[in-house]
């Protein structure tokens, strides 16, 4: 086993390097006229990527790679030696500072409501652009310091380029994959996304002014908010993404050093206001949609329960397996409340034991509703016959379920 994990990092670690290569070369063909700063930075979004899946003691892998590679190529395309160092420095400092910001964050709860996905996007992009200014002053001080001059131009370029990649990825690395509703069809969602991949290469590739004083972005944004009530977030993140490297690669091969900077700036702009306004608008929709399963889920459990007169409800996340009680468990436990917070302690109060019934349920996804009868074993010595019942959420991880007492032991409830 310690062999395959081996190989399987030395390969995501070959795939890495050759990709960031890639980029970094790619990257530094598009010099602005006044230093030594590419205006786009592909790698910058690979590396966000890679430190936001991996787990942190990985990261020194990545970023040892990443920095040496950044010089290499940075060398290999003209820099002087400390510049190009500097600059991977600076790469590797910022990037992991802001995962580790955002992985302070506070988690998003199941009883949130829909607005609370957007606050914490728009967090997200804060800490990024925080972070990348910051990193951007700090480097502008230091290539001063090490005799080279700093235009106000540069500061704005390297920060747009790093923040233009990271946030187009961003929406993709915290969407999930699970969390398409089952209402929407994948080839009417297929059909979506190819009508907005040809309007980004029409619009990037041709020459295509205002049309009676109608903006082409504009008609390529509105197109883009629209999709996100079709798609997914994980479809709307991967949209993004490809809108970012169709619409930088077409600037890149448009660039020549006259005059068509401030256009790149002015996409780069439009690229972190659409990844903005598009990420914020994906998570309030998942979260409206998680919240309405969420409801509907409960809705069948309170149905389950109607018919009993003691009964108790209860949220069990998987895989962790801890359980979220909706009232307080000692109606089936007294005194002892706080010593059946998970699945497995529920499973050892219980006979017939049911967990292994449950993960064959879940992971075969057959049917809405797990249902068995047990017998819960009380410290008092008293065994009451109950159903225990779960419900799955249509997109999430976490179930909802309940446990009721059937009728013939009623009295041995006090």
């Amino acid at each position: 086993m310690e062999d395959i994990s081996i190989k399987k990092t030395l390969l995501y670690w070959a795939g890495f390097a050759t990709l960031y290569t890639l980029l970094a070369l790619f990257s530094f063909q598009n010099r602005d006229p006044w230093s030594f700063s590419s205006t786009v930075w592909f790698p910058a979004g690979l590396l966000l990527a890679a430190l936001w899946l991996s787990a942190r003691r990985d990261w020194p892998l990545w970023l040892i790679t990443a920095g040496l590679l950044h010089a290499l190529c940075g060398v290999y395309t003209g820099r002087p030696p400390l510049l190009a160092g500097i600059f991977a420095a600076f790469d590797v400092v910022v990037f992991p500072l802001c995962v580790m910001l955002l992985r302070m964050l506070p988690p998003l709860t199941r009883t949130s409501t829909s607005f609370q996905p957007v606050v914490t996007t728009l967090y997200q992009v804060a800490i990024i652009a925080l972070c990348l200014t910051l990193g951007s002053i700090l480097l502008s001080c230091c290539l001063l310091l090490a005799g080279y001059a700093v235009a106000p131009q540069h500061f704005i370029s390297w920060t747009l380029a790093a923040l233009t990649a990271a946030l187009s990825i961003l929406h993709y690395l915290q969407s999930e994959s699970g969390n398409m509703p089952a209402t929407r069809s994948r080839g009417y969602s297929y059909m979506v996304i190819a009508i907005n991949l040809g309007m980004m290469f029409t619009f990037s590739v041709t020459d295509t002014g205002p049309w009676m004083g109608l903006n082409p972005l504009w008609v390529q944004l509105s197109v883009l908010l629209l999709s996100v009530f079709v798609l997914s977030a994980r479809q709307a993140g991967l949209l993004l993404i490809l809108q970012y490297i169709i619409m930088t690669t077409a600037i890149s091969f448009a660039l020549s050093p006259q005059a068509t900077i401030l256009a790149a700036w002015q996409t780069q702009w439009y690229l972190i206001f659409s990844a903005i306004l598009t990420g914020c608008l994906s998570q309030f929709v998942t979260s409206h949609h998680r919240l309405l399963c969420t409801t509907q889920s409960e809705q069948e459990v309170i149905v389950q329960l109607a018919g009993s007169a003691t009964c108790l409800m209860f949220y069990l996340n998987l895989p962790e397996g801890e359980i979220e009680w909706r009232g307080s468990p000692s109606v089936f436990f007294p005194n002892e409340a706080l010593s059946v917070s998970t699945l497995v302690l529920l499973n050892a109060h219980c006979s017939p034991p049911f967990i292994a019934d449950v993960q064959r349920w879940y992971q075969r996804a057959e049917s809405a509703q797990f249902r068995q009868q047990i017998t819960v074993q009380r410290l008092t010595g008293e065994q009451i016959h109950c159903l225990l019942f779960l419900q799955r959420i249509s997109g999430q991880t976490h179930l909802a379920g309940g446990i009721i007492l059937l009728s013939a032991d009623t009295a041995q409830i006090s």
